[in-house]
Parts: structure tokens; C-alpha cells; sequence
């Protein structure tokens, strides 16, 4: 009589657990690195406000010396409410600087910070244009944001 097949092999499940085991390497790592690029995101539009302000403090004075946090039009330092991951957001001289939270992020941003550096217009009316840089992991970075 002719034994009919009843399941999986030893063989066979070992195959799909090392196929399931390396795709999860590899996804896990990027999960993570999408994480850390959402919430450096999150802060640099919660600085978004603040451009506004400071761009404004620039177009009045000429100039961004003095265009600091508590200064002017410009709000003091913002420690949680207006971004969900990052601890503080402060202005010196129109330079923006948004700190992370230190736990409960992903691991490639915590503690990190994002600058946001106005660059100066062709004149006082002209758009300012806005140079970000962060210390988080390369692979953390969104891709406006340089090291």
C-alpha cells in the first residue's frame, strides 16, 4: 500500500523558520529607522511656527541677532504640547533648535537634536531659506534633513 504524506518535514521547517528569521533582521532595523524619521519629522514641523516668527523678527529688524526665545515675537522656550517627541524647542539669534525626548523614541533619535539655520535673503522682503541638520543616525535623517 502507498503511504500517503501526513505533514512537514524536519528539514522544511527549519527552511522556513531561517527564511522568516532573516526577513525579520532585516525589516525589524528598517521599522525602526522609519520610527526615528516620523518623529524627527513631527519636531520639524512643530518648528514650523516658530519659522514664521522668526522670519518675521527678520523682515521688522533686518537682522536675526536678538531674534531669541522670550524676545520680540518670539515665544519662549516650548518644552512639550506643541511636539510630541521632542522635549524643548528653543531660538537663539533665529537659529531654531528642537531637542528630543530622551526614552520612549526609537533608539537612532533619542536625545538628538534638529537645527533649523535661516539662511539670509537677496533682501529684506525676499523668502529666507531654511538649512536643516540633526545629530540622529544617517538612516534616521529625513531626507531634508542633512548630518
Amino acid at each position: 500500500m502507498k503511504k500517503i504524506q501526513q505533514g512537514f518535514t524536519l528539514i522544511e521547517l527549519m527552511i522556513v523558520v531561517a527564511i522568516i528569521g532573516i526577513l525579520a533582521a532585516i525589516a525589524i532595523p528598517q521599522y525602526q529607522n522609519y520610527t526615528g524619521r516620523a518623529q524627527l519629522s513631527d519636531a520639524i514641523m512643530a518648528a514650523g511656527g516658530l519659522k514664521t516668527a522668526v522670519a518675521e523678527f527678520y523682515q521688522i529688524n533686518g537682522t536675526y541677532t536678538g531674534a531669541s526665545s522670550g524676545s520680540g515675537a518670539i515665544p519662549d522656550e516650548i518644552s512639550g504640547g506643541m511636539a510630541k517627541f521632542a522635549d524643548a524647542l528653543t531660538v537663539t539669534n533665529g537659529v531654531i533648535q528642537a531637542t528630543m525626548k530622551s526614552s520612549g523614541l526609537a533608539g537612532c533619535v533619542t536625545s538628538a537634536t534638529v537645527t533649523l539655520t535661516p539662511g539670509t535673503p537677496v533682501s529684506q522682503d525676499a523668502p529666507i531659506s531654511w538649512t536643516c541638520s540633526t545629530s540622529a543616525a544617517a538612516g534616521c535623517r529625513p531626507a531634508s534633513c542633512v548630518g
